[in-house]
């Protein structure tokens, strides 16, 4: 008798499911490739039309080969103290110091170190995203990788040539270490408040790095204390984060004192920035008769005109009410949706404060459309979800169609060089395209902002649910 086990065949219900591992490796593999080419496209040959590492070289120059001081009289920084030193970092790993002549060379080796370090960040941000959507929302692993792939390489000729990718990596990073914290928190792990402390860590870098981080903090302590309710871990997250804020700046107090706060008062003079929401607005009216112009001030462009003081000073109000409407809903509804919840809901916050400000850099957006997947991918249905990154995809879009492509019409002696330039001419074209830009902008914000507000519990011990309708509906049923 022959006992031998016959040969396994895939039946029809084994077919399925290995084609559907197949497809998934596939698709896997190919966002893979996708990042790492697209990577090496925006490091090694992409050369930006409109950069800023010139003028940080020249800044980190003046210290480095001259000797003067950051932050000093004659030296001012327009920028938090850890921008800086990403800023001198590159010129100061280089031995070679400045010749007469030879500052073309010496610009060179700076910018392939700045945009290096960027990459570096890069890497670390996508990173940290795979991992936070792979433990909370693995289903949708491959598309917010993918829709990481595309938003950076739209942008790309701000990714490595400005400081917010390095903002992105840490950002994420607080939210990577805070979606631990609320599920070994849940799960009764003794050493769950090691990743509460690392959020606020990391938190506090990115304000040391650019202020606009800030707003979130306020949410997450109330609605940890109203959750926890014990004083000594609110301490210890409060101490965490100003480690992360005040350390860089407390560098400084030796040689500079206070200086190292001057940037403060460069952006507290900034007025309507073109790419603002209040600015497009004003745009817009100004071809129903209103005067509107621009000018450049404090290193950018600004709206001016009737109704631009109005505005700005609504914008500052705005902004705080954002912060606070936020910090007020943590107090109401962080003791019932719990510590994930105050996670989505800082990310909206951070994300929220650029689109509502009075300052709307295009670079903004790299970690703005970024931070906003986290909540999306965990919220949203499969094809809700498809369809808020095809919304951010758009506005990248546009914004890179002003920002670097149709940005200038005339040059710096006054010759016409492109007649859809945005600044200073205000065509209808370009103005047009910024209106439908940040019309989209405020659309998505308001969005995914009413989606997490609305959002239900989510357990903190297993991942996502796939369909934020069966969640809405399950906490309906157990309430």
């Amino acid at each position: 008798m022959n006992h031998s086990i016959p040969p396994h065949r895939p039946t029809a219900t084994t077919l399925p499911e290995a084609r559907t591992a197949a497809d998934g490796q596939l698709a896997w593999s190919v966002v893979v490739v996708v990042l790492l080419v697209s990577r090496g496209y925006l490091l090694l040959s992409l050369k930006p039309a409109i950069s800023d590492v010139p003028f940080y070289w020249q800044t980190a120059s003046r210290v480095v080969d001259r000797g003067e001081v950051p932050y000093g009289p004659g030296t001012e920084i327009g920028y938090p103290p850890l921008a800086w030193g990403l800023m001198y970092l590159p010129r100061w790993i280089d031995s070679t110091r400045w010749q007469p002549g030879a500052e073309h060379l010496a610009l060179g080796r700076y910018s392939r170190r700045f945009r290096a370090q960027m990459a570096l960040f890069d890497l670390t941000a996508v990173v940290l995203l795979g991992l936070l959507i792979a433990r909370r929302a693995p289903q949708r692993l491959v598309h917010a990788l993918w829709a990481y792939a595309l938003l950076t390489l739209i942008l790309g000729h701000l990714l490595y040539d400005r400081f917010d990718v390095a903002l992105l990596a840490l950002v994420m990073a607080s939210a990577y270490a805070w979606m631990r914290w609320a599920e070994t928190a849940a799960a009764g792990d003794d050493n769950a408040s090691s990743w509460n402390q690392l959020a606020y860590i990391a938190l506090g870098l990115g304000v040391a790095l650019k202020l606009l981080p800030l707003v979130a903090l306020p949410l997450l302590l109330v609605g940890q204390w109203r959750i926890e309710r014990r004083g000594v871990s609110l301490l210890a997250a409060l101490g965490c984060w100003s480690i992360g804020a005040l350390f860089p700046f407390v560098w400084h107090l030796p040689r500079t004192g206070l200086a190292s706060l001057g940037f403060l008062a460069h952006h507290a003079g900034r007025g309507l920035q073109v790419e603002s929401i209040y600015a497009s607005l004003l745009i817009g009216l100004s071809y129903l008769g209103l005067d509107v112009s621009v000018e450049r001030s404090t290193n950018a462009w600004h709206v001016v005109g009737p109704g631009a003081g109005m505005l700005h000073r609504a914008a500052i109000g705005i902004l705080f009410a954002w912060g606070l409407g936020w910090a007020v809903a943590a107090w109401h509804r962080a003791p019932t949706r719990g510590r994930m919840w105050l996670g989505w809901a800082a990310a909206v916050t951070i994300a929220g404060l650029p689109v509502l400000s009075h300052v709307l850099s295009p670079q903004y957006l790299i970690w703005a459309t970024v931070l906003l997947l986290w909540p999306a991918a965990e919220l949203l249905s499969r094809k809700s979800f498809h369809l808020f990154v095809a919304l951010l995809v758009v506005i990248t879009l546009l914004t890179t169609w002003l920002f670097p492509y149709h940005y200038f019409s005339h040059d710096g002696e006054g010759h016409m060089i492109d007649p859809y330039g945005l600044l200073p001419d205000l065509p209808w074209q370009a103005s047009a395209v910024l209106l439908a830009r940040n019309a989209l902008l405020l659309g998505a914000l308001a969005w995914i902002a009413h989606v997490v507000y609305w959002a239900p519990a989510a357990p903190s011990t297993e991942p996502s649910t796939d369909d934020f309708a069966r969640r809405r509906a399950r906490a309906s049923n157990s309430a």
